[in-house]
């Protein structure tokens, strides 16, 4: 596979994992982020050569935008057993009268 479909898969990817955050299908973005896992390390095995400097651009950009998305992702699960340590704190206060 070349560099440049790999780049274009890590991007499709990549706005699967905006709309799955969105909609709040964690599993689903976590099983894509897992496959930008395997994209990242397929292109630093199979590239020996020096990629042009237009695709190391967008190669880079394309990381930012995953990294991007994974801090969100993380700030997003943090918020969510948040609220949740928060809603069962108050049922069990409920529970109790």
């Amino acid at each position: 596979m070349r560099v440049c479909q790999i780049l274009n898969q890590f991007k499709e990817l990549s706005r699967q994992l905006v709309k799955s955050l969105k909609q709040n299908k964690y599993d689903k973005a976590k099983d894509i982020a897992l496959k930008q896992q395997v994209l990242i390390h397929k292109i630093s095995s199979t590239s020996l050569n020096k990629p042009s400097l237009t695709q190391e651009n967008q190669w880079e950009e394309a990381l930012k935008d995953y990294q991007d998305i994974r801090i969100s992702l993380e700030l997003d699960l943090k918020h969510l057993n948040s609220r949740t340590k928060k809603t069962l704190a108050g049922l069990s206060g409920y529970a109790k009268r």
